[in-house]
């Protein structure tokens, strides 16, 4: 159909969808036409599959995502979406990360402003208070929260200012990181953290985005598939009536801060996961990997074993 027959359709599935709407879909790549000739010295025409009015009811139902940020989501779902502008979006989330490690650079360059900027992260995070007046015993355990979560963000903010300088983790960062964590490191670290730490240059993260083919999403997008299914094994595992309370709880947690099933609508993991696999240049051996029988036959196995105790079910599931 044409551009004046989706509009009229759209009307038809009350889709509020106007001229100036539909361009502004295209520009971001949300809406994919075919462009077709009108004969010689006619110009051409685009036109738009039936599938377009079902990725236009799927951008109204998430309209509490930003439409900068919907190509993913989108993508994510199985949407057809620009090739194009989908590395363009994340060629512009990369940017934005690296000015946001140059900000944190020069803000924690002054001590005053560092330890504002630590003490205001560990507040933040620490956990929702109980009504009414706390205990000795709640205060002093409220209290190692706080010191560990300073310790913590030391870390963090030391880490993204290490980005910020480098454009890049390095590998002594990564060790001082994982020592806060009370990880201790007894392999050489440039021989276990080498190849990771190059992972992240921003430069090499750059050139795979520049890089990147329509095959290459095309294969990241089987691998997606796939994972679907890999979480829907965790999903069936964890939260059946005797399933390990432990990893229950896990389930909840992501559940909490990834709503929306398996990271649909969760742009900024997808946006970090499609960079990953871009950068490893992996996607086909992952796919294989992913796809075959054996993996998952045995992914099955573990979890069952992990999400179910010798117990009596859970009570209140």
């Amino acid at each position: 159909m044409n551009r004046k027959e989706l509009l009229a359709r759209a009307a038809e599935e009350n889709i509020p969808l106007t001229e100036s709407k539909l361009r502004r879909y295209i520009n971001l790549g949300l809406i994919v036409s075919e462009v077709r000739g009108r004969g010689r010295a006619r110009g051409t025409s685009a036109f738009y599959s039936e599938h377009t009015v079902d990725t236009l009811k799927e951008i109204q139902r998430l309209s509490s995502i930003k439409q900068e940020a919907l190509i993913f989501t989108l993508y994510w779902k199985g949407y057809l979406v620009s090739w194009d502008k989908l590395k363009e979006a994340l060629r512009s989330f990369v940017a934005t990360i690296e000015s946001k490690f140059i900000d944190t650079l020069q803000a924690v360059s002054d001590p005053h402003n560092a330890e504002n900027a630590i003490e205001k992260i560990a507040e933040d995070s620490l956990p929702s208070k109980r009504p009414g007046r706390p205990s000795k015993e709640e205060e002093e355990e409220m209290r190692g929260i706080y010191l560990q979560r300073i310790k913590l963000a030391k870390g963090m903010l030391a880490f993204v200012a290490d980005l910020g300088k480098h454009r890049m983790m390095t590998v002594d960062n990564m060790v001082s990181f994982l020592g806060i964590n009370d990880i201790a490191v007894t392999t050489d670290p440039h021989t276990l953290f080498g190849e990771l730490v190059n992972w992240t240059s921003l430069d090499r993260i750059f050139s795979a985005i520049h890089q990147a083919e329509e095959q290459d999403f095309v294969d990241i997008t089987e691998i997606i598939e796939t994972l679907r299914w890999y979480w829907n094994e965790v999903e069936s595992a964890l939260t059946g009536p005797t399933a390990n309370p432990n990893f229950f709880h896990l389930l909840e947690l992501v559940d909490k801060h990834y709503p929306g099933g398996f990271v649909a609508e969760n742009t900024a993991l997808i946006q970090y996961i499609l960079l990953v696999l871009l950068v490893l240049q992996q996607q086909f051996p992952i796919k294989e990997f992913l796809q075959s029988e054996h993996s998952k036959i045995i992914f099955s196995s573990i979890c069952q074993q992990l999400g179910t105790v010798k117990s009596d079910p859970i009570e209140g599931r």
